[in-house]
C-alpha cells in the first residue's frame, strides 16, 4: 500500500481507552493513511479490541516480548510506509481534522521541516476537559522550553520520517523524555520543529495508569540528562552532571538546594538567557519563567524572589503583569503542575 502518512500507535495494556483512541483515528477527514499499531506484548484485552476493527488501513504488529515504548516506536519507524508519521497514544483522542490540518502544514513548511505539534486539551479518565495549555510556537521560545520540558506534545506530533531517522530515531536509553531528546537533536541538525496555533487537535488523557504517572525517580534522572544535552548541543555550554541536576532542581523544586548550589543554578539560568538574547524574542519567555519561580518556586527564598521579580520587570517592563502575560504564565504553571503531579 502506497500512502503519504503512517499513523503510529504503540499499545501496552491499554484496553480501557483503546477503542476510543482507534475510533478517533479511523474517523479522520483525511483518509489516505496506514494505521500501524505496535502491540508491545499486552497481557490484557488490547489485541482483541484491535482485531474488532476490520478497517483495511490497520496493520497490527505483535511483539513477542515487552520492549517498552521507545524501542516500539523505533520498530514502528522502521516499518512505517508513509513519508510522514503521525503519533498518537493509545489512551488519547484525535480531533477529526487533525491529520488533514497537520499534513497541510507539513506540505507548506520549509524544506527542513521535521515535526509539528498541535494544541491539545487535557482530559481526565472520564473524558472531561481539564484545560488547554497555550502552544509554544515562536522558535526561540521552543528552545527555551526545552530547558524544562518538551515544547511539543508527543501524542500530537506529526513527523517527517526521513528527518527523524537521520538523527537516529528515538534514543532507546530514554523511556520518559525520548521526545524531548528527539526535538533537541533535530534542532541541533538544523531541522525545523513547530507547533500549530488554533483550536486543540488532540485530547491528551491524564489517568493513574498512564505512562506520565509512573517512574518518578527514573523520570527525574532522564530529565537531568535531557537538560544537560540541551545545554551542551543547543546552547554550546559544558556542564557537569551535578550542576545539571542542581539547575533542574532549581527549576522544578524536585529536591532542596544549598545556597552555593542555588546561586550556581541561578547563574546557569542567566547564561541561558544571555545566550538567546541576540534573538530579541527571549525577554517574555524569560520573564514568565522568572515570575513562575518568584511566585511558586520551592527552592527560592525571599531575597531571590525579589531578584527574579526585579529582573522580570527590568527586561519586560510592567506589561509583564498584564492579564495576557499572567494568563499565559498561569497556563504554563498549570501544565507544569499537572506533569509534576502525574510523575
Amino acid at each position: 500500500m502506497t500512502t503519504p502518512i503512517t499513523v503510529l500507535m504503540t499499545v501496552y495494556n491499554n484496553g480501557k481507552y483503546l477503542r476510543e483512541a482507534i475510533q478517533s483515528v479511523l474517523a479522520q477527514t483525511f483518509r489516505d493513511f496506514e494505521f500501524l499499531i505496535i502491540d508491545d506484548a499486552s497481557q490484557d484485552n488490547s489485541v482483541e479490541i484491535i482485531k474488532e476493527f476490520e478497517d483495511k488501513r490497520i496493520r497490527l504488529v505483535l511483539q513477542e516480548k515487552n520492549l517498552g515504548q521507545t524501542p516500539s516506536l523505533n520498530h514502528g519507524l522502521e516499518l512505517a510506509k508513509g513519508e510522514y508519521v503521525a503519533r498518537i497514544d493509545a489512551d488519547d483522542i484525535a480531533h477529526p481534522e487533525r491529520i488533514e490540518k497537520q499534513f497541510e502544514f507539513a506540505k507548506a513548511a520549509p524544506a527542513n521541516f521535521a515535526a509539528v505539534g498541535a494544541c491539545f486539551t487535557f482530559i481526565d479518565s472520564n473524558g472531561r476537559s481539564i484545560f488547554s495549555p497555550k502552544a509554544t510556537c515562536e522558535a526561540t521560545d521552543m528552545v527555551w522550553h526545552l530547558l524544562f520540558t518538551s515544547p511539543i506534545a508527543h501524542p500530537s506530533a506529526f513527523l517527517k520520517k526521513e528527518a527523524v531517522v537521520s538523527v537516529g530515531g528515538y534514543d532507546p536509553r530514554f523511556r520518559y523524555v525520548q521526545d524531548q531528546i528527539l526535538w533537541t537533536r533535530l534542532l541541533f541538525k538544523n531541522f525545523g520543529i513547530y507547533n500549530m496555533e488554533g483550536l486543540p487537535l488532540m485530547q491528551v488523557r491524564l489517568h493513574p495508569d498512564s505512562a506520565t504517572h509512573k517512574g518518578k525517580e527514573a523520570r527525574e534522572k532522564e530529565a537531568v540528562l535531557a537538560l544537560k544535552e540541551v545545554l551542551e548541543s543547543l546552547f554550546g555550554f559544558k556542564i557537569d552532571a551535578e550542576e545539571a541536576k542542581d539547575f533542574h532542581n532549581l527549576m522544578t523544586g524536585s529536591a532542596p538546594l544549598d545556597k552555593q548550589a542555588k546561586e550556581k543554578s541561578v547563574a546557569w539560568l542567566q547564561k541561558c538567557y544571555q545566550k538567546l538574547l541576540p534573538t530579541k524574542a527571549i525577554a517574555l519567555p524569560w520573564g514568565r519563567t522568572l515570575l513562575r519561580l518568584a511566585l511558586f518556586g520551592k527552592n527560592v527564598g525571599f531575597s531571590l524572589r525579589l531578584r527574579f521579580l526585579f529582573w522580570a520587570v527590568r527586561d519586560n517592563g510592567l506589561h509583564i503583569f498584564q492579564t495576557r502575560s499572567l494568563s499565559q504564565m498561569w497556563q504554563g504553571l498549570r501544565y507544569f503542575i499537572l506533569l509534576r503531579r502525574a510523575s
